[in-house]
């Protein structure tokens, strides 16, 4: 964990993005002084045919699909990152409203995975012991990934 994050009450800095990043359109320990406007961050994979063809096979087994469900979750996780990082190039300090949205593109297994939220400059709330982030956020890159689990 980084400074100043206490490991006994995780914050947002324990998700591991850069800004605060939230579903809601507040934060309990921020207040949103300016609204800068919808970001979105679009990111396009190919299943591939070998990808598509396993898969397509474990499904025939029911039950979970281990590698759609990583690539998946690996396309979220860039559209986020390209969410976040497009936040922080227009000087928000957070995102809110994250939403997610996924569609296959034409008949050649191209799945778009699209994320969108709005960028907001936020500060403690009054009386507030929280540490704003800063402007624009750390321009990090994304967090790591967890390594994939064997087969």
């Amino acid at each position: 964990m980084g400074p100043g994050v206490n490991a006994a009450r995780p914050d947002w800095r324990t998700a591991g993005w850069p800004i605060p990043v939230t579903t809601s359109f507040e934060f309990a320990e921020f207040e949103v002084s300016t609204t800068i406007g919808v970001v979105s961050g679009v990111y396009a994979t190919s299943l591939g045919f070998a990808r598509g063809f396993t898969s397509g096979i474990t499904s025939m087994a029911r039950g979970e699909v281990p590698q759609m469900t990583e690539q998946l979750a690996e396309g979220r996780h860039h559209a986020l990152s390209r969410c976040v990082a497009e936040a922080q190039r227009h000087g928000g300090n957070a995102l809110t409203g994250v939403r997610f949205d996924s569609n296959e593109v034409g008949q050649g297994g191209i799945i778009e995975f699209h994320c969108y939220g709005t960028a907001v400059l936020v500060g403690p709330r009054d009386g507030g012991t929280a540490r704003s982030p800063a402007p624009g956020g750390s321009r990090a890159s994304a967090p790591p990934r967890a390594a994939p689990r064997p087969p």
